[in-house]
């Protein structure tokens, strides 16, 4: 009987051709106003793997695993952001009513400059627990698209359709370019695959800020990488010579620690390189690049 009621909550939206939501926004909502007056952080953690882990396993295992990875222990990490959920609920109430409207207008428009976009493309809008505003994920060989109403509600300013366009847009590029595109968490392919996404953003949304498209982030990002332009450059050219892991942690997490390297900077190089490239081959054709020929094209762009 339980499990029944589950299942009738959690529904399924199509908002658009091809677009179909999968809301467990609702699901949280609903375990955090019936557990909220609890103080016992095991019981409270137990009740969610129980109640909202199965909806979306593979994202929620994953995240309790991440956080047992980076030496934190779950239970406290999980009843932490539990208590914090009423914070944030109102904005993200709100986020709840308005995401699916406005990717059903984002698709609309991004397939105008890229029909190839898939049309059987699925979304899960959850309580991402701190773990993301929106994107792509695969686990265990299978893919997700995902939207984290937790992470759009604290850290996106406006809920302005003008002003989540070029964010939605980017999202879906990555959809769209999946069909071609292998990505993986290398250097190489950040570069490659983040850059042609803020790159059609930008394009589908021109008047878009900085700020907008996510490449000021951390505020003077832009500024940094520009007065380190030459060098930053000339690093990236030696990685991609004797590629690691560590490079794509470098070059795109917020919490990188290098000296001298600014957090998030391949997205701007990123956006760089594909502004170039786009100067005289579409979108389109770049979507479609190999490898091999991306690694010459970024080479090409970035020498001295």
């Amino acid at each position: 009987m339980y499990r029944m009621l589950l299942f009738i909550l959690v529904p399924t939206l199509s908002v658009a051709s091809g677009l179909e939501i999968k809301d467990l926004t609702q699901n949280f909502d609903r375990f955090w106003s019936e557990n909220q007056h609890l103080k016992n952080s095991s019981l409270v953690f137990k009740k969610f793997n129980h109640e909202i882990v199965p909806l979306f396993p593979e994202f929620y295992q994953n995240r309790v695993l991440t956080w047992k990875r980076s030496g934190r222990n779950p239970e406290n990490v999980f009843f932490e952001k539990f208590k914090n959920y009423k914070e944030i609920r109102k904005k993200i109430l709100l986020v709840r009513s308005k995401l699916p409207l406005f990717l059903k207008k984002a698709e609309r428009s991004f397939r105008k400059e890229f029909p190839a976009l898939p049309r059987d493309i699925k979304v899960h809008m959850i309580h991402s627990l701190g773990e993301m505003d929106g994107g792509t994920r695969v686990y265990k060989g299978k893919f997700f698209f995902i939207f984290g109403v937790d992470s759009i509600a604290k850290y996106h300013k406006s809920m302005e359709y003008e002003r989540k366009a070029p964010f939605l847009h980017h999202e879906l590029f990555h959809v769209y370019h999946r069909s071609f595109f292998q990505e993986n968490e290398t250097l190489l392919d950040g570069l490659w695959a983040e850059g042609l996404a803020v790159r059609a953003a930008h394009k589908l949304n021109p008047s878009a800020s900085w700020a907008a498209l996510s490449l000021d982030n951390p505020k003077g990002l832009i500024k940094k990488c520009e007065s380190l332009r030459a060098r930053l450059n000339q690093d990236v050219l030696k990685r991609l010579k004797s590629p690691s892991r560590q490079d794509y942690d470098t070059y795109f997490y917020g919490d990188s620690t290098h000296d001298w390297i600014p957090k998030r900077s391949g997205y701007y190089l990123g956006y760089q390189i594909a502004k170039e490239a786009n100067a005289s081959i579409s979108l389109s054709e770049l979507a479609r690049y190999s490898k091999q020929k991306i690694l010459k094209t970024i080479q090409k762009i970035l020498k001295p």
